[in-house]
């Protein structure tokens, strides 16, 4: 089948770790992406600036996930409270700072 190129389906990727991620850049992204597509950027930048970081990323992938893909780091924070806990098993204290095991 050939097709136009103009159906040629353009997706960019942006790696949410990397400086293509920092919110000010997806700003950017999202104003420039309203541009080309005709839509008003007036209402998309409220919203996407009103909350935490989380919620710009999800009010960016809702409006133009069509276009763009965007990629995050592996959960470093799941592999960190695992070693927390193996941390806790290991150093058990009481309250007097002793091993239970620890005589005077």
């Amino acid at each position: 089948m050939i097709k136009n190129k103009s159906e040629m389906p353009i997706k960019r990727e942006i790696d949410l770790s990397g400086p293509q991620g920092n919110a000010f850049c997806l700003l950017g992204y999202a104003k420039s992406f309203c541009q080309q597509l005709g839509r008003d950027f007036a209402p998309i930048n409220k919203e996407m600036t009103n909350g935490d970081y989380d919620h710009l990323v999800e009010v960016f992938d809702r409006e133009f996930g069509d276009f763009v893909t965007l990629y995050k780091a592996d959960d470093i924070e799941d592999e960190n409270d695992e070693d927390d806990e193996d941390i806790e098993d290991d150093y058990d204290e009481d309250e007097d700072g002793l091993d239970d095991e620890e005589e005077i």
